[in-house]
C-alpha cells in the first residue's frame, strides 16, 4: 500500500515538475533528527522562545473595504504602486491563474492582467519597487509547503499604467530562478531593498525564520543561470502559546509562521498568521547587514492585529507610515476585508 502511494506521488510530481522524492526523504530526514540539531521542526505549543515586549506604535486598524473581484479569493500578495500610491495590486494563491489585479483602496477592482508565458506554480508574495526610473512589481513563485521543488521563480513586471490603453496580458521584464543555499524552502515572505539592489526572503517553516538574499538584477550574461539564495542571518519570532492552540487546536501551532513581508523606506514589516512584526532601521543603514546581526540588532516591534482568515498579504504605504493587510476568503459567500493602520514614529 505504502508503495502504491509513493508511487502516486512520484508519477504526481513527474507530472508537475517536481521532485516528490526530495520532499519525503528531507521530512524522513526531519523525524531522525533531535529538534535541537535540526533546523525544520514545529516546537511543541508553549515551549519557551523570545520574548517580545515592545509594541509598535500605531493607530486603530480600519477596515477600508472589501475585495471586490470575484476571483480574488485567495489573496497572497499585496502591493502599492509605486506609479500611483492611490492603486494597490494583489495575486492570488497557488491553483489559480497567473494574474495580477489592481484595486483601489476600498478594494474595488481596478483591472486585472495575465502575466505572459508563465504559470502559477505556488504564488506567495508580491513586492513594488522603482529602479531607473521605471516602476515594477516583483511576483514570488516561490511557495513549497512539501519541499519537493528544487528550484523557485521570481518574476519582475513593468507595473500597468492604468491610465494607458488596457492591456490583456503583460510581459516579464526579468526572471530569476534559484535554489536555496540549504536546500528546498517554503518562502512567503519576500521584499525588494532597492538600495541594497537586493531581495530578501524569510522562510516560513524553519524556527528560527532564516533570512536568505539574492541580487534584483543578475548581470546580463548571469540572467538565464540558476542562482543560489544566500542565508545571511534569521529572525527570531515568538513561538505559538498553549492559548493559540486552546483558541485552535488544529492550526494554532502554525500562528507564529511568516506568512508576507515589505519594505518600504526605513521599515521592514513581516506578516504572521497571529500579527505583524516591524523593524526600524537607521537612516543609511543596511538591511542585510542589520539582519546578519546576532541577535537582531533591535527586538521587531509588535504590530497587534485582529484576526482575518489565512492573512498572508501586507503592504508598507506612504514610506513605512500606512500598513495595508488581507488574506483569503474564508467562503464563497464571505467577503475579505482590506485592512489599514496608520504607524506612528517610533518610541524613544
Amino acid at each position: 500500500m505504502f508503495g502504491l502511494l509513493m508511487l502516486s506521488l512520484v508519477m504526481f510530481g513527474k507530472s508537475r515538475g517536481v521532485e516528490v522524492h526530495q520532499g519525503v526523504i528531507a521530512h524522513i530526514n526531519d523525524l531522525r533528527l533531535q529538534p535541537e540539531s535540526q533546523p525544520l521542526y514545529q516546537p511543541k505549543v508553549g515551549e519557551s522562545g523570545p520574548t517580545f515586549e515592545l509594541a509598535a506604535a500605531t493607530g486603530p486598524v480600519v477596515i477600508n473595504g472589501h475585495l471586490a473581484h470575484q476571483d480574488l479569493t485567495e489573496a497572497s500578495g499585496l502591493a502599492i504602486s509605486t506609479r500611483d500610491p492611490e492603486v494597490l495590486f494583489a495575486i492570488n494563491d497557488s491553483g489559480n491563474e497567473p494574474r495580477l489585479f489592481a484595486l483601489d483602496h476600498t478594494g474595488q477592482d481596478l483591472g486585472t492582467w495575465l502575466i505572459a508565458g508563465v504559470g502559477n506554480i505556488d504564488w506567495e508574495d508580491l513586492a513594488s519597487f522603482e529602479l531607473q526610473g521605471k516602476h515594477y512589481l516583483l511576483i514570488a513563485d516561490t511557495g513549497d509547503n512539501l519541499r519537493w521543488r528544487s528550484t523557485v521563480v521570481l518574476y519582475v513586471v513593468e507595473t500597468p499604467d492604468l491610465t494607458a490603453p488596457l492591456q490583456a496580458m503583460i510581459p516579464v521584464a526579468w526572471q530569476i530562478e534559484f535554489q536555496f543555499e540549504h536546500g528546498p524552502r517554503d518562502s512567503e515572505a519576500v521584499a525588494v531593498d532597492v538600495d541594497g539592489m537586493q531581495i530578501l526572503l524569510v522562510s516560513k517553516r524553519t524556527v528560527p525564520a532564516e533570512v536568505y538574499r539574492l541580487p534584483l538584477k543578475p548581470a546580463f550574461e548571469k540572467q538565464s543561470t540558476k542562482q543560489t539564495a544566500q542565508q545571511i542571518g534569521v529572525i527570531n519570532l515568538p513561538r505559538p502559546t498553549s492559548e493559540d492552540l486552546r483558541q485552535d487546536p488544529v492550526f494554532g501551532q502554525y500562528r507564529s509562521q511568516p506568512t508576507a513581508m515589505d519594505i518600504r523606506g526605513n521599515r521592514l514589516v513581516i506578516l504572521t498568521y497571529k500579527d505583524a512584526w516591524l523593524i526600524n532601521r537607521q537612516l543609511g543603514q543596511d538591511w542585510a547587514m542589520l539582519l546578519m546581526q546576532k541577535p537582531l540588532g533591535q527586538a521587531p516591534e509588535r504590530i497587534i492585529l485582529p484576526s482575518i482568515h489565512q492573512q498572508e498579504a501586507v503592504a508598507l504605504g506612504e514610506q513605512g507610515r500606512r500598513l495595508w493587510v488581507t488574506g483569503e476568503q474564508i467562503n464563497s459567500e464571505g467577503a475579505t476585508p482590506l485592512m489599514v493602520m496608520e504607524l506612528l514614529e517610533p518610541r524613544g
